[in-house]
C-alpha cells in the first residue's frame, strides 16, 4: 500500500511539475512566435499542457482531475490580473479539466477504450482517440463559457491536439529510451 502511495506521490509531482515546466514553453516560446505569424488571436496553437492534463487523467483517472484542479486554477491566474473575476478563473480551469475527464468517460461508454488506472501501460491509439475528443470538448466548453466564435473554437482545438500530440510523442520516445536502458543495463553496457 505504501508503495502505491509514494508512487502516486511522484507521479502526482512530475505531472505538476511538467504542466508548468510546458505552460512556460507554451508562453514564453510558442506564443511569441505564434503572434509573429498570426498576430493576436484566442487560444495557443500549440498548447503543451492539454497532454498532461489528458496524461494525468489516463494515468490517475478522477484523482487525476483533483489533483490537477489547482495547477490549472494557478495557470488560469497567470492568465489574468488581479482585477479578474475569481468564480471566473475557477470556472475556465474547471472546464479545460472537465474535457479530457469528460472524454475518457464518452469512449469508455462507447467502448473505444478500456480503464487502465494507476498504470504507466499506454495505449498510444486511445490515447490518440482521447486527444481528440478532448482537444474539441476543451474548445467547446471554454467558447461556449465564454462568448467566443468558431474561429476560436478551431484554434483552441488545433493548439490542444497538436499540443497532446507533441506530449504523447515525447512521452512514447521516453518510454522506449526507457526500456532500451533497461534493456542495456541488464546486458552490462550502462552498468
Amino acid at each position: 500500500m505504501y508503495r502505491a502511495i509514494g508512487f502516486e506521490v511522484i507521479l502526482i509531482s512530475a505531472l505538476m511539475g511538467a504542466y508548468f515546466s510546458l505552460l512556460w514553453i507554451s508562453w514564453n516560446v510558442v506564443v511569441p512566435l505564434q503572434a509573429m505569424v498570426f498576430g493576436e488571436v484566442f487560444g495557443i496553437l500549440l498548447f503543451l499542457p492539454n497532454g498532461i492534463k489528458i496524461l494525468a487523467i489516463y494515468t490517475l483517472g478522477w484523482r487525476g482531475f483533483l489533483y490537477l484542479l489547482p495547477v490549472a486554477v494557478g495557470h488560469f491566474m497567470t492568465l489574468s490580473d488581479w482585477n479578474s473575476n475569481f468564480d471566473e478563473l475557477i470556472t475556465m480551469a474547471v472546464l479545460s479539466l472537465l474535457a479530457p475527464f469528460f472524454s475518457f468517460n464518452i469512449l469508455r461508454w462507447l467502448r473505444v477504450i478500456v480503464p487502465q488506472p494507476m498504470t504507466l501501460r499506454l495505449n498510444w491509439r486511445e490515447l490518440l482517440c482521447v486527444g481528440l475528443l478532448s482537444g474539441f470538448l476543451n474548445s467547446i466548453l471554454l467558447t461556449i463559457g465564454f462568448d467566443q466564435g468558431l474561429k476560436e473554437v478551431a484554434f483552441i482545438t488545433i493548439g490542444d491536439v497538436l499540443g497532446f500530440l507533441v506530449v504523447l510523442l515525447a512521452a512514447m520516445l521516453a518510454m522506449r529510451w526507457m526500456r532500451f536502458a533497461r534493456h542495456q543495463s541488464k546486458r552490462g553496457w550502462l552498468a
